[in-house]
């Protein structure tokens, strides 16, 4: 059999109202991982690459697109209602898949929720949209695919999870050239406008129990961290590729072992080249050796999720740390910004959390 279909597939993913626009590392990496089995896939990142309706509808009908894809958040929801809406009308028998934070904490509400949507993408997605990539344009079921859940004669159904990709190593890296990197410079380190600022992923997963936190329906709560040395490659990857200086790790926790950041701390203090990075940490993870290390290797800023200062708050929410451990002192010993996240809770909305509660915090 001669297969003749298209492998154009389109990628989305949605605006936010918070006004720092972060590039969606994990549709690059959905990108790269297609693009090794033959099919071209097309980004759009409507933060930074806005449409109309006129303007996006022209794009739908641009290609024969063997499937589109969004990724969402929770605070993309409307935005991906109405964009599932105007591609399944404009394109009512190209598949419409979802993944990301949401769409995997509750698939089989996204799909009762959104009509338009075919299937869900749960967990990791790199190698399921390869698989439904793959089965789609050979004309093969989708039935067995581990990691979806999908409609088939008007029922839901569910798949089991796939298992994790133990080896991070092993995926490509981002594909960023299906972006406009220019445009990711807003959240500068340095306020400079000459490189372009990316983010990058050293782990995935958290070995915490935070209750607020769904990081978990993805990566689930084993640290699966990619070595210094495959890091550091794809930072001068872009340095070389891009000019970039500045980077982000959007990690839930890059912090978790100490041997491997010192070692990506000596390889960026080797490298000779001043780059400016942050990272997100916990507490109870870093100490003055680990702050002097990035300190040295360019770490301008450390974020950590706090989320409170009331110890009750805390232990409902399992965020089980002191306040002896949020003291700043070694962050300022080490010349290191940090800033200090109160927004894993709400009074009224976790049990166990009152109004008074959130006065005390």
């Amino acid at each position: 059999m001669v297969l003749t279909k298209n492998k154009d597939v389109l990628l989305i993913y949605p605006s936010y109202s918070f006004p720092r626009k972060s590039p969606p590392i994990g549709l690059a990496y959905l990108a790269a991982y297609i693009e090794m089995d033959g099919f071209d896939p097309y980004v759009v990142d409507f933060n930074i690459s806005p449409m109309n309706d006129d303007v996006f509808s022209q794009l739908l009908r641009s290609k024969k697109w063997l499937m589109v894809g969004i990724s969402f958040m929770t605070n993309q929801y409307a935005d991906a209602s109405r964009l599932s809406s105007t591609i399944k009308k404009i394109l009512p028998s190209v598949p419409l898949i979802v993944g990301g934070p949401h769409p995997s904490s509750i698939p089989e509400r996204t799909l009762k929720d959104l009509p338009a949507i075919d299937i869900v993408v749960k967990g990791e997605g790199e190698i399921t949209l390869r698989d439904l990539a793959m089965a789609l344009w050979s004309d093969n079921s989708i039935d067995a695919i581990p990691g979806i859940c999908f409609r088939k004669n008007g029922t839901i159904i569910s798949n089991s999870r796939r298992e994790l990709i133990t080896d991070l190593d092993a995926l490509p890296f981002p594909g960023w050239k299906y972006f406009d990197v220019a445009k990711y410079n807003i959240f500068s380190l340095t306020g400079s406008k000459d490189s372009p600022v990316f983010a990058l992923l050293s782990s995935r997963g958290c070995p915490n129990f935070c209750t607020f936190c769904d990081s978990h329906t993805i990566f689930s709560r084993k640290f699966n961290p990619r070595s210094a040395g495959n890091i550091f490659h794809e930072i001068m990857h872009l340095h070389n590729t891009y000019g970039m200086m500045e980077f982000d790790f959007v990690d839930d926790l890059v912090t978790v072992n100490k041997k491997r950041v010192l070692e990506l701390c000596r390889l960026l203090s080797d490298s000779g080249i001043d780059f400016r990075w942050m990272a997100n940490a916990r507490v109870n993870t870093v100490d003055r050796e680990m702050l002097n290390a990035m300190k040295n290797a360019g770490c301008t800023r450390v974020d950590f999720g706090v989320e409170s200062g009331d110890p009750h708050v805390r232990k409902v929410i399992r965020k089980n740390i002191t306040n002896d451990q949020i003291s700043p002192h070694d962050c300022q010993r080490c010349w290191i910004i940090y800033r200090k996240f109160h927004y894993g809770w709400q009074s009224g909305r976790n049990p166990g959390i009152s109004q008074n509660d959130g006065r005390t915090a």
